[in-house]
């Protein structure tokens, strides 16, 4: 595959299209936490990256895409007519999972070799990622980037408020669909699927102080983390599902009120890990997934096998 600048603007290989499709997301994202503490600034991954611009089945080969857009920049300051300085590798604003820091080869964009990477300790590599994310952040000249490649930054194409509650009100009410019944009950026994690694107990339809019952809540065995999961099935339409992004951010504050409370209350009460999760069966339409990564909020697409069937009892 061609590293070059018109391979990057031209290419019709799925990674330079994609290339050309991550670039305005990594801008905005760069955008969003400029100025913001690093410590409020949550990891983004290359599954993370890859559901935005196409599925996140394609985490690794997003990598592809990421190295297309690190050369294009490259060759980009390198010519005459670029005006803006030495460019910041923002395709390194991509991390992968649980590991505070790029992959192994992206190093190379940082001139430290894959070899010397892997050498590195844990605590040298965030450190290196954490200092060049810095850098990305600080860069102020990402619109002119977007505009000399001939790409445009993401704009969000959103119906308004009054449009989407209308559409809820319209649909409310009524028993529950066995697709969401399917799905609630196959991610609350199959909650690896969406990256959530240890051992919990699924409870459903668990009520909140507020009145409020959320799908699916995971406890730990230790009691050291709780998981809030909000389901929306295929059947599913726009607004239902803006709503369940919505619904998660409820969820996440009324948890951390939740935990006060029970410090408050009980003195010997250790603190949780809490988090929120929406998993839906298709994936989120692409504007969806903007306001999903404004609101830090994790969405998941998880398929139900055909032959699931909702345990008895």
């Amino acid at each position: 595959m061609e590293w070059n600048l018109d391979a990057f603007l031209n290419g019709q290989e799925w990674s330079h299209s994609c290339a050309r499709k991550s670039l305005p997301v990594l801008v905005a994202r760069a955008e969003k936490y400029r100025g913001r503490p690093d410590a409020e600034i949550p990891d983004f991954t290359y599954g993370d990256l890859a559901a935005e611009v196409a599925s996140r089945r394609y985490a690794k080969p997003i990598k592809q895409a990421l190295g297309s857009i690190g050369y294009a920049l490259k060759a980009l300051e390198e010519r005459r007519d670029w005006k803006f300085g030495k460019i910041p590798p923002i395709q390194l604003l991509v991390w992968s999972r649980g590991k505070g820091s790029f992959g192994d080869s992206a190093f190379s964009f940082v001139d430290i070799k894959k070899k010397e990477a892997r050498a590195m300790s844990l605590e040298d590599r965030r450190s290196t990622a954490a200092s060049i994310r810095g850098k990305i952040l600080k860069y102020p000249h990402w619109r002119d980037v977007l505009a000399k490649l001939g790409l445009k930054p993401l704009t969000l194409d959103l119906p308004e408020i009054a449009e989407v509650t209308a559409e809820l009100e319209a649909g409310r009410g009524g028993p529950e669909s066995e697709e969401h019944k399917r799905l609630k009950h196959y991610i609350g026994r199959h909650y690896h699927l969406a990256g959530i690694k240890g051992r919990f107990a699924a409870n459903f339809e668990e009520e909140f102080m507020s009145g409020d019952k959320v799908d699916v809540m995971l406890d730990d065995a230790e009691k050291r983390q709780r998981i809030c999961i909000e389901v929306k099935s295929r059947v599913s339409q726009y607004a239902d599902l803006m709503r369940g992004i919505f619904q998660c951010v409820k969820y996440r504050a009324i948890l951390a009120a939740q935990e006060s409370y029970e410090l408050k209350r009980n003195k010997a009460h250790r603190l949780r890990k809490l988090r929120t999760f929406l998993v839906t069966e298709n994936e989120l339409p692409g504007n969806l997934k903007e306001v999903c990564s404004i609101l830090d909020v994790n969405a998941i697409a998880v398929k139900v096998p055909a032959n699931f069937r909702i345990p008895v009892g």
